[in-house]
């Protein structure tokens, strides 16, 4: 995939970068959920990313902070959505951004959310209704529209990212992953922190090689043997990290209850994704069975076998008799095995869900007209989930929302044996190097004599060994 980038005698790989990315995008259309997802996805690995939250007045001209701003980033996202070309703001960023290019040699990606690469390019559709306002809008001024045609179509030339129907989580993967390639190298070397690990695992096996060999032989010396006694106990006190064995039947941490039309590829495949990278299994299914056939014994049995049911009611939600067969079995397992349900409440609120369902239930009727007890049985098991205390999306940025379902989530798996007691990768890797440390702090010894030679005493010999450079050089790149 090749993007517009043109080199530049004035920027070389010493250059002064505050940000490896500048976002630009229009907030009413994808500032709380694309956007804030994306955004999240590439602060996760470690770029530093700006990403401007606030709209200024439609005729006000881009700040000098933020044209600063834009000149000190290394890569630029555009997010082409619907109302794109209606923010001033967005259009007068672009022209400095493609200047940028032309002038500094930064490079540029441009996203195209649900549209055509055709619709920014030649100003078509609602590009064009757009531009029809801008046109009557800045009528004595009009060289400034034809910058902003000239930006959008040259910007739009380039080879991009193009969402149509593919699951959000997975195609934001693919947009860091390509981000990483462009920045590899010339930014934090833990941006990939299951390769820091992949270190980290390397360098301990090799150091417990050597341990190994040095307990043998401070044998030979009584001091050096007291001083590895202390030491084998703290250090294998701390890199003692293993996974608990279940011991109750269940084979999932989380199943999710959701209706695919209106959040498999985007709020639903986000808050999976997050989940699975906390280390916490989760079952999603992702087919849609035809009205009036029951759900599979695959999925009772999923159900059945999990810890936690997460149920995202949506707009559509009620008007899948499958999603609500599923909801049933859910307050089933709640009732019976004391399974814990979390409901969420996405971009509906508890009442509507119950005002939807009454106007769903008539359709239903007629579909089911020989199982009219189905439909009494969905109406309690709705009832008895919009009763509990959830968690109502509202306004929320998606990205911010997801972490808080998941810190919850979280909370109530780290009391059980059934996951890993590290599902926070990053707090593992802080506490190990933390407990190393003081470890090493309390066994640390002077220069001691060897035989009849002098050595650097096992605990100063470890805290090189240990050093973050060190690890470094057993990461791959």
């Amino acid at each position: 995939m090749s993007y517009l980038r043109v080199p530049s005698y004035g920027s070389s790989s010493s250059a002064s970068w505050k940000y490896d990315v500048f976002i630009n995008f229009h907030n009413e259309d994808t500032g709380k959920n694309f956007t804030e997802n994306l955004y999240a996805a590439l602060d996760r690995k470690g770029f530093k990313v700006f990403k401007g939250d606030k709209e200024f007045e439609r005729e006000m001209p881009i700040s000098l902070e933020l044209d600063k701003t834009i000149e000190e980033s290394r890569i630029f996202i555009v997010v082409f959505s619907k109302s794109y070309a209606s923010s001033i703001q967005c259009l007068d960023e672009l022209n400095k951004i493609l200047e940028c290019n032309k002038t500094m040699g930064q490079t540029v990606i441009p996203i195209f959310y649900y549209l055509e690469p055709d619709d920014p390019r030649y100003q078509i559709g609602v590009f064009h209704e757009a531009f029809d306002d801008h046109d009557v809008r800045f009528e004595v001024d009009m060289e400034k529209v034809q910058m902003w045609r000239k930006t959008l179509k040259e910007v739009s030339n380039i080879s991009g990212f193009h969402l149509k129907d593919s699951p959000e989580e997975k195609y934001i993967e693919g947009v860091v992953k390509e981000i990483s390639s462009k920045l590899s190298g010339s930014t934090s070397k833990f941006m990939n922190l299951k390769k820091l690990v992949a270190g980290v695992n390397f360098c301990v096996e090799k150091l417990l090689m050597k341990l190994e060999t040095l307990r043998e032989l401070s044998g030979y010396n009584p001091q050096l043997s007291y001083h590895f006694y202390i030491f084998f106990q703290l250090f294998s006190s701390t890199m003692r990290i293993q996974r608990v064995s279940s011991s109750t039947s269940a084979k999932h941490d989380v199943f999710l209850n959701f209706r695919g039309i209106d959040t498999r590829n985007n709020f639903t495949n986000h808050l999976y994704g997050h989940l699975i990278r906390e280390g916490i299994k989760v079952f999603k299914d992702n087919l849609e069975l035809e009205i009036g056939k029951p759900i599979l014994p695959e999925l009772v049995n999923a159900i059945e076998e999990s810890r936690i049911s997460i149920v995202v009611f949506s707009k559509n939600y009620v008007s899948s008799p499958w999603c609500l067969d599923e909801l049933v079995k859910i307050v089933e397992c709640k009732n019976t095995r004391g399974q814990s349900v979390i409901p969420i409440f996405y971009d509906v609120n508890p009442s509507l869900v119950i005002t939807k369902l009454e106007v769903a239930i008539g359709q239903h009727q007629k579909v089911f007209a020989d199982h009219i007890e189905n439909v009494q049985t969905w109406r309690n098991a709705l009832m008895e989930i919009t009763n509990l205390f959830g968690r109502e999306l509202k306004d929320s940025p998606e990205a911010e929302f997801i972490e808080g379902v998941v810190k919850e989530i979280s909370s109530k798996l780290s009391g059980s044996t059934s996951t890993s007691k590290f599902m926070n990768l990053k707090k593992l890797v802080a506490g190990v190097n933390s407990r190393l440390e003081n470890s090493l702090m309390k066994v640390e010894t002077p220069r001691v004599a060897w035989g009849q030679s002098t050595m650097i005493s096992p605990c100063l010999f470890l805290k090189n060994f240990l050093s973050p450079a060190h690890f470094l050089a057993h990461v791959n790149d």
